[in-house]
């Protein structure tokens, strides 16, 4: 009897990060050549926290590093959110080891960097040079047999299949459908990582958590076995006028922002150094109909950018990548097999893209004082953790 045996095949990815990596790995792991081509001269992950929740984990897992998570994650032990100006407790749910049996797996945050770090390393050591630094896309082009990526430095590579993990302004999605600009949304992120020894004084309500204002959120949680705390504002912004998404920022914007809110906060903003705080605007697009096209599909947020407020922008990536893989293994049709992957993950994609708008609203704009009375949002990343890239069934037709 014949076991079947589908193409190994020459895959280009375009961007090195999460999701990009991720997708190199889950392909090369399957014996696919890969290449992973970043605009950076040098690999280096710019960024701050991101949640790694249970479905992320089993994600990881899945490309085989997993275990190494618990080398550079932190694990909290429970969770808050708590009223802007009163500090009444909205919600409090333990995690920790309730998560690991609820779910099957950890609940963990990790420093952006360390993430990309363990990824590009598991890359390197089964594809030995898969991943080409200092290629800037600007073109791409597509046929029903190859894909063709042209870099600002004159060269030009091509493939039997691409793969867009270039962000939210995708150059690949932009090549293939026309450009469009990504959608600002009227919210801005400060961020900022600092020493946890730094806050030692400052007694935290909880490992992690949130505190919820009228158009305004600050989170805060720990990084790198708790040596670090990682804190986030958002805030309503109305006007962007910086061209980059992300620029350096002042304490005292905000101070300002937040200026009506608990004593806590402000102890908090006090220790941030200027030259520590970064601001982020907070982008997005509705959802793309079109996952895919000849011998192109996405990943991330090239095909499904979505806001912070559930976590799962890391965790969507990772999990896109482990299904294209299976997609791949399930069918040897290449058409076939994208088709499978859009079907399989568009459904999933687009809900989260919506929850995560949806607790945005609900959190900045809802009644504090009926937000207890609504506990659908606060719980509905619970339904998301579930959720394991590995055993979903595939829509293969």
């Amino acid at each position: 009897m014949t076991t079947y045996a589908p193409p190994r095949r020459d895959v280009m990815i375009v961007g090195a990060g999460i999701g990009g990596l991720s997708t190199g790995l889950a392909l090369a792991r399957a014996g696919h050549a890969v290449r992973v081509f970043e605009q950076a001269p040098a690999l280096g992950e710019i960024g701050a926290g991101l949640t790694l929740s249970p479905n992320a984990v089993h994600a990881l897992t899945a490309l085989g590093v997993g275990k190494a998570l618990d080398t550079i994650a932190s694990e909290p032990r429970e969770l808050v959110n708590l009223h802007y100006q009163t500090g009444a407790e909205i919600v409090r749910r333990p995690m920790g080891e309730q998560y690991r049996a609820q779910y099957g797996a950890p609940y963990y945050h990790a420093h952006r960097a360390d993430l990309h770090a363990l990824l590009a390393d598991a890359l390197e050591r089964v594809a030995p040079g898969a991943i080409v630094t200092g290629k800037r896309a600007i073109g791409v082009a597509s046929s029903a047999t190859a894909a063709e990526v042209r870099f600002a430095d004159g060269s030009q590579a091509s493939a039997e299949m691409l793969v867009g993990a270039d962000g939210v302004r995708s150059v690949v999605h932009q090549g293939l459908y026309g450009a469009s600009e990504a959608r600002f949304t009227g919210r801005v992120a400060w961020r900022a990582v600092l020493p946890a020894e730094a806050f030692a004084d400052i007694e935290m309500p909880a490992s992690m958590g949130s505190i919820l204002g009228p158009d305004r959120t600050f989170a805060w949680y720990p990084l790198r076995k708790g040596t670090q705390l990682n804190l986030v504002f958002m805030s309503r912004w109305d006007q962007w006028a910086d061209e980059d998404w992300r620029a350096l920022a002042s304490r005292d914007d905000v101070r300002e922002a937040f200026r009506d809110w608990l004593p806590l906060v402000h102890r908090l903003i006090d220790r941030l150094p200027d030259e520590a705080i970064l601001r982020w605007g907070l982008f997005d697009r509705p959802p793309y109909e079109a996952w895919h096209r000849d011998t192109v599909t996405f990943v991330g947020d090239a095909i499904h950018p979505m806001l912070p407020y559930m976590g799962q922008g890391a965790a969507m990536a990772i999990e896109d990548a482990v299904v294209l893989g299976r997609a791949l293994e399930a069918d040897g049709v290449l058409e076939r097999a994208l088709a499978c992957y859009a079907r399989t993950r568009k459904p999933r994609a687009d809900a989260v893209q919506e929850a995560s708008s949806a607790r945005a609203n609900f959190w900045e704009k809802s009644d504090l004082a009926k937000l207890t009375e609504n506990r659908k949002l606060f719980d509905a990343a619970l339904d998301i953790y579930p959720y394991d890239p590995r055993e979903v069934p595939l829509e293969t037709a």
